[in-house]
C-alpha cells in the first residue's frame, strides 16, 4: 500500500527543487502516482549532490549489501513500476535479491527514512545509490 509520507521525503530529499511539486502532485493523486514512476527513467531529475552511480565490481549484490548495511540500511519503503513491490516494506537484502535475481530493475526507488538513504535502478539496469550522507 502506498505511503504518501514516505514517497514525499523521498522526493524532497533526493530531487531537483524545480520537480519537487511536480511529483508530489503525482503521488498525492492515487490516478496520477503512475506517472511519478513513469517519468522517473533515468537519473536526470535527482540532486546531483545526493546519488552517484554504481557500476563495475561495485554492482554485485554483496557489495551492495555491505555497502548498504555500511549506511546503516536495513529495510527500505519500495515505490516501484512492479505491482508486487510497490508500496511495501522490506530488508534491503530481499529489496537487491529482487533487483538482481528477478529482473526487476523496471523503475524502482528504494528509500530507508530511518538512515536517509536509498537506491533507484531503472530499465536499462542503471543504479545509483540515493543519500543524504555522500
Amino acid at each position: 500500500m502506498q505511503n504518501l509520507k514516505l514517497e514525499r521525503k523521498l522526493i524532497n530529499n533526493f530531487f531537483l527543487k524545480e520537480r519537487k511539486e511536480r511529483y508530489i502532485g503525482f503521488v498525492s493523486d492515487p490516478t496520477k502516482r503512475h506517472k511519478w514512476i513513469e517519468d522517473l527513467r533515468d537519473n536526470r531529475y535527482l540532486d546531483p549532490r545526493y546519488y552517484r552511480e554504481i557500476g563495475g565490481k561495485e554492482l554485485s549484490y554483496n557489495k551492495l549489501v555491505e555497502i548498504y548495511h555500511q549506511y546503516g540500511v536495513r529495510e527500505v519503503y519500495m515505490a516501484s513500476y512492479h505491482e508486487e513491490l510497490d508500496g511495501i516494506i522490506i530488508p534491503i537484502e530481499k529489496a537487491l535479491k529482487e533487483i538482481f535475481e528477478g529482473n526487476v530493475c523496471m523503475e524502482t526507488y528504494a528509500y530507508c527514512s530511518k538512515e536517509n538513504t536509498g537506491f533507484f535502478c531503472n530499465h536499462e539496469g542503471w543504479f545509483y545509490l540515493l543519500s543524504k550522507k555522500l
